[in-house]
Protein backbone atom coordinates (compact mmCIF):
# COMPACT_ATOMS: atom_id res chain seq x y z
CA UNK A 1 0.00 0.00 0.00
CA UNK A 2 1.34 3.47 -0.95
CA UNK A 3 1.06 6.49 0.52
CA UNK A 4 -1.19 8.10 -1.30
CA UNK A 5 -3.86 5.13 -1.02
CA UNK A 6 -2.66 5.29 2.55
CA UNK A 7 -4.14 8.93 2.70
CA UNK A 8 -7.27 8.21 1.08
CA UNK A 9 -8.02 5.57 3.76
CA UNK A 10 -7.35 7.70 6.33
CA UNK A 11 -9.29 10.65 5.16
CA UNK A 12 -12.46 8.41 4.24
CA UNK A 13 -12.27 6.71 7.87
CA UNK A 14 -12.30 10.99 8.78
CA UNK A 15 -15.66 11.17 6.89
CA UNK A 16 -17.46 8.25 8.20
CA UNK A 17 -16.28 9.52 11.51
CA UNK A 18 -17.49 12.89 10.83
CA UNK A 19 -21.30 11.64 9.42
CA UNK A 20 -21.57 9.34 12.59
CA UNK A 21 -20.53 11.89 15.10
CA UNK A 22 -23.18 14.27 13.25
CA UNK A 23 -25.06 11.47 13.49
CA UNK A 24 -25.27 11.23 17.00
CA UNK A 25 -25.08 14.72 18.21
CA UNK A 26 -28.36 15.39 16.59
CA UNK A 27 -30.11 12.36 18.93
CA UNK A 28 -28.07 13.63 21.94
CA UNK A 29 -29.76 17.19 20.84
CA UNK A 30 -33.37 15.52 20.88
CA UNK A 31 -32.35 13.81 23.93
CA UNK A 32 -31.42 17.08 26.10
CA UNK A 33 -34.74 18.75 24.20
CA UNK A 34 -37.14 15.72 25.59
CA UNK A 35 -35.21 15.91 28.91
CA UNK A 36 -35.73 19.64 29.02
CA UNK A 37 -39.44 19.38 28.50
CA UNK A 38 -39.85 16.46 30.83
CA UNK A 39 -37.67 18.17 33.34
CA UNK A 40 -40.03 21.50 33.29
CA UNK A 41 -43.08 19.51 33.50
CA UNK A 42 -41.17 17.54 36.51
CA UNK A 43 -40.26 20.67 38.50
CA UNK A 44 -43.49 22.27 38.09
CA UNK A 45 -45.30 19.36 39.95
CA UNK A 46 -45.65 19.85 43.95
CA UNK A 47 -43.24 17.50 45.68
CA UNK A 48 -45.98 15.98 47.62
CA UNK A 49 -48.34 14.96 44.58
CA UNK A 50 -47.66 11.76 44.74
CA UNK A 51 -45.69 8.34 46.06
CA UNK A 52 -44.60 5.68 43.95
CA UNK A 53 -43.47 2.38 46.12
CA UNK A 54 -41.31 -0.10 44.12
CA UNK A 55 -41.40 -3.56 46.99
CA UNK A 56 -38.94 -6.17 46.17
CA UNK A 57 -38.75 -9.60 47.17
CA UNK A 58 -38.10 -13.51 46.42
CA UNK A 59 -37.44 -16.70 47.86
CA UNK A 60 -34.56 -19.12 47.24
CA UNK A 61 -35.17 -23.18 47.63
CA UNK A 62 -32.35 -25.37 47.99
CA UNK A 63 -32.60 -29.27 47.82
CA UNK A 64 -30.67 -30.50 50.64
CA UNK A 65 -31.37 -34.36 49.81
CA UNK A 66 -28.11 -36.52 51.54
CA UNK A 67 -27.62 -34.15 53.99
CA UNK A 68 -28.49 -35.61 57.80
CA UNK A 69 -31.73 -34.04 59.27
CA UNK A 70 -29.91 -33.25 62.47
CA UNK A 71 -27.99 -31.24 60.40
CA UNK A 72 -30.80 -29.04 58.57
CA UNK A 73 -31.17 -27.33 61.81
CA UNK A 74 -28.59 -25.52 61.19
CA UNK A 75 -30.58 -23.53 58.57
CA UNK A 76 -33.26 -22.71 61.39
CA UNK A 77 -33.74 -18.87 62.13
CA UNK A 78 -32.76 -18.89 65.22
CA UNK A 79 -28.89 -18.86 63.36
CA UNK A 80 -27.71 -15.32 62.52
CA UNK A 81 -25.81 -16.60 59.44
CA UNK A 82 -29.53 -17.50 57.95
CA UNK A 83 -30.87 -14.36 58.67
CA UNK A 84 -28.19 -12.10 57.27
CA UNK A 85 -28.95 -10.05 54.43
CA UNK A 86 -27.11 -9.25 51.00
CA UNK A 87 -26.70 -6.95 48.47
CA UNK A 88 -27.67 -7.86 44.22
CA UNK A 89 -27.96 -4.96 41.39
CA UNK A 90 -27.82 -2.14 44.21
CA UNK A 91 -30.87 -4.05 46.03
CA UNK A 92 -30.44 -4.81 49.37
CA UNK A 93 -31.73 -7.98 50.82
CA UNK A 94 -32.39 -9.75 54.39
CA UNK A 95 -33.82 -13.20 54.70
CA UNK A 96 -36.65 -13.08 56.65
CA UNK A 97 -38.52 -16.62 57.26
CA UNK A 98 -36.54 -20.10 56.64
CA UNK A 99 -38.65 -23.57 56.50
CA UNK A 100 -36.99 -26.69 56.11
CA UNK A 101 -39.55 -29.55 54.32
CA UNK A 102 -38.01 -32.43 54.42
CA UNK A 103 -34.68 -31.80 52.43
CA UNK A 104 -35.75 -28.64 51.14
CA UNK A 105 -34.58 -24.92 52.45
CA UNK A 106 -36.86 -22.66 51.60
CA UNK A 107 -35.90 -18.70 52.49
CA UNK A 108 -38.06 -15.96 52.12
CA UNK A 109 -36.09 -12.35 51.36
CA UNK A 110 -37.38 -9.36 51.54
CA UNK A 111 -35.31 -6.06 49.53
CA UNK A 112 -35.25 -2.86 50.37
CA UNK A 113 -37.98 -0.81 48.84
CA UNK A 114 -37.87 2.36 46.67
CA UNK A 115 -40.30 5.60 46.62
CA UNK A 116 -40.64 7.30 43.41
CA UNK A 117 -41.71 11.14 44.00
CA UNK A 118 -41.12 14.12 42.19
CA UNK A 119 -38.33 14.76 44.06
CA UNK A 120 -36.82 11.98 42.77
CA UNK A 121 -37.69 12.37 39.11
CA UNK A 122 -36.48 15.95 39.34
CA UNK A 123 -33.22 13.85 40.19
CA UNK A 124 -33.15 11.85 37.15
CA UNK A 125 -33.85 14.40 35.18
CA UNK A 126 -31.12 16.52 35.70
CA UNK A 127 -28.98 13.29 36.03
CA UNK A 128 -29.54 12.77 32.85
CA UNK A 129 -29.09 16.06 31.54
CA UNK A 130 -26.11 16.07 33.27
CA UNK A 131 -24.82 13.21 31.02
CA UNK A 132 -26.64 14.13 28.06
CA UNK A 133 -24.30 17.29 28.46
CA UNK A 134 -21.22 15.22 29.15
CA UNK A 135 -21.76 13.55 26.61
CA UNK A 136 -22.20 16.18 23.82
CA UNK A 137 -19.47 18.30 24.88
CA UNK A 138 -16.84 14.47 24.35
CA UNK A 139 -18.96 14.26 21.02
CA UNK A 140 -17.67 17.87 19.60
CA UNK A 141 -14.52 16.49 20.70
CA UNK A 142 -14.84 13.71 18.63
CA UNK A 143 -16.15 15.35 15.78
CA UNK A 144 -12.97 17.65 15.83
CA UNK A 145 -10.93 14.71 15.48
CA UNK A 146 -12.87 13.54 12.66
CA UNK A 147 -12.66 16.38 10.51
CA UNK A 148 -8.89 16.60 11.31
CA UNK A 149 -8.43 13.29 9.78
CA UNK A 150 -10.62 13.90 7.37
CA UNK A 151 -8.76 16.92 6.03
CA UNK A 152 -5.13 15.68 6.86
CA UNK A 153 -2.28 15.44 4.35
CA UNK A 154 -0.44 13.38 7.13
CA UNK A 155 -1.81 11.57 10.21
CA UNK A 156 1.19 13.84 11.77
CA UNK A 157 -0.20 16.77 11.91
CA UNK A 158 0.31 19.16 14.56
CA UNK A 159 -4.11 20.12 14.35
CA UNK A 160 -4.81 15.60 14.35
CA UNK A 161 -2.34 15.21 17.30
CA UNK A 162 -3.82 18.06 19.58
CA UNK A 163 -7.64 16.58 18.45
CA UNK A 164 -6.51 13.23 19.59
CA UNK A 165 -5.18 14.23 22.99
CA UNK A 166 -8.01 16.79 24.20
CA UNK A 167 -10.30 13.71 23.52
CA UNK A 168 -8.32 11.84 25.23
CA UNK A 169 -8.50 14.30 28.55
CA UNK A 170 -12.08 14.82 27.45
CA UNK A 171 -12.49 11.05 28.28
CA UNK A 172 -11.90 10.74 31.69
CA UNK A 173 -14.15 13.31 33.28
CA UNK A 174 -16.70 11.68 30.60
CA UNK A 175 -15.93 7.96 32.30
CA UNK A 176 -16.16 9.91 36.07
CA UNK A 177 -19.30 11.55 35.43
CA UNK A 178 -21.32 8.16 33.67
CA UNK A 179 -20.52 6.35 36.99
CA UNK A 180 -21.57 8.96 39.27
CA UNK A 181 -25.01 8.85 36.71
CA UNK A 182 -25.34 5.22 37.16
CA UNK A 183 -24.80 5.74 40.44
CA UNK A 184 -27.29 8.22 41.36
CA UNK A 185 -29.79 6.08 38.98
CA UNK A 186 -29.37 2.94 40.57
CA UNK A 187 -30.55 4.59 43.91
CA UNK A 188 -33.18 6.30 42.64
CA UNK A 189 -34.34 3.27 41.76
CA UNK A 190 -33.81 1.08 44.07
CA UNK A 191 -33.95 3.04 47.32
CA UNK A 192 -30.81 3.26 48.47
CA UNK A 193 -28.82 6.02 48.69
CA UNK A 194 -25.53 5.38 48.90
CA UNK A 195 -23.05 6.81 45.56
CA UNK A 196 -20.28 4.74 44.38
CA UNK A 197 -17.54 5.53 41.44
CA UNK A 198 -17.13 2.08 39.98
CA UNK A 199 -14.85 2.20 36.40
CA UNK A 200 -14.03 -1.04 34.43
CA UNK A 201 -10.61 -2.03 34.13
CA UNK A 202 -11.28 -2.13 30.01
CA UNK A 203 -12.15 1.30 30.36
CA UNK A 204 -9.24 2.36 31.74
CA UNK A 205 -7.23 0.34 29.66
CA UNK A 206 -9.19 2.05 26.12
CA UNK A 207 -8.09 5.67 27.87
CA UNK A 208 -4.57 4.25 28.45
CA UNK A 209 -4.29 3.38 25.09
CA UNK A 210 -5.82 6.58 23.37
CA UNK A 211 -3.25 8.51 25.32
CA UNK A 212 -0.42 5.92 23.99
CA UNK A 213 -1.90 6.56 20.76
CA UNK A 214 -1.74 10.55 21.11
CA UNK A 215 2.06 10.33 22.33
CA UNK A 216 3.02 8.04 19.44
CA UNK A 217 1.66 10.54 16.99
CA UNK A 218 3.52 12.85 18.89
CA UNK A 219 6.53 11.33 18.14
CA UNK A 220 5.69 10.59 14.52
CA UNK A 221 5.20 14.25 14.51
CA UNK A 222 8.52 15.27 15.31
CA UNK A 223 10.22 12.75 13.21
CA UNK A 224 8.28 14.08 10.50
CA UNK A 225 9.30 17.74 10.90
CA UNK A 226 13.30 16.82 11.60
CA UNK A 227 12.69 14.84 8.32
CA UNK A 228 11.56 17.65 6.65
CA UNK A 229 14.06 20.62 8.07
CA UNK A 230 16.66 17.92 6.91
CA UNK A 231 15.43 17.70 3.32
Amino acid sequence: MNKENAMKKINSIGKAGTVISIIMQIILIVGMMAVLLAGIIVFCLPADLFEFRIESSGSVEFDMNGIPEKDLKAFSNENPAVNSGFSLNGINYKAVKTVVDGSRVITDLEGSSAAITPVWLRVIMVTAAVLLIITMVVMCFVKKLCQSIKDCSSPFEERVVKSLEHCAWALIPWVVVCSICKSVLGAATSGNANLTLNISLSTVLVILLIFGLTYIFKYGAELQTESDETL
